[in-house]
């Protein structure tokens, strides 16, 4: 059966959903954000933060739209309207990473940051083990704009990043190219 994805306001009681992703060790890896154990409370307060302001951080849930079940948490952080420019950062429930469904939700939030906050340039902190994120940033227009050497420390380990942007003309012409 066919599913529609589709980006929607996060609500409260999300939090008692993503709280535990946040602490799935594999799910901690992928992401540069806070390194330690989120409890319930904490993961609420945030949620009390997020809920009532779109600026500068827009943050969004994914979720199937024939049963409402959340699939991810997407952000536009550091939106810079002068500059037309924000950060892209995600966290995807880790049993239903469909690469389709990844697809399409980093596509909605492309459209939204492009077409509704009139952005021209998004970007990404990427590890630079995460080839498969940087192979995606790079099917839709994206380019690497360079490596910040040894920025996380994790697994008691040095690792790089690789800083990726999707302008909007690029992502427009990956747009054109689709159609055809």
């Amino acid at each position: 059966m066919e599913r529609t994805i589709r980006l929607r306001a996060l609500r409260r009681e999300d939090a008692e959903i993503t709280w535990k992703w946040r602490n799935i060790p594999e799910i901690r890896k992928m992401y540069s954000g806070h390194p330690f154990y989120i409890n319930p409370e904490k993961e609420r307060a945030w949620y009390e933060k997020i809920l009532v302001s779109d600026h500068p951080n827009v943050s969004m849930g994914v979720e199937i739209a024939e049963t409402g079940e959340l699939i991810a948490m997407f952000f536009l952080l550091h939106v810079n309207h002068i500059n037309r420019s924000a950060e892209l950062a995600f966290l995807f429930e880790p049993n239903s990473r469909k690469a389709s469904d990844i697809i399409v939700s980093i596509l909605l939030t492309l459209e939204f940051g492009y077409y509704n906050l009139n952005l021209n340039r998004i970007y990404g902190k990427l590890v630079e083990e995460h080839s498969m994120l940087i192979k995606l940033y790079e099917r839709y227009g994206g380019k690497r704009e360079g490596v910040m050497r040894q920025s996380l420390y994790k697994d008691n380990k040095y690792l790089d990043e690789v800083m990726m942007s999707i302008l909007r003309e690029d992502y427009e012409t990956y747009k054109r190219r689709e159609i055809k």
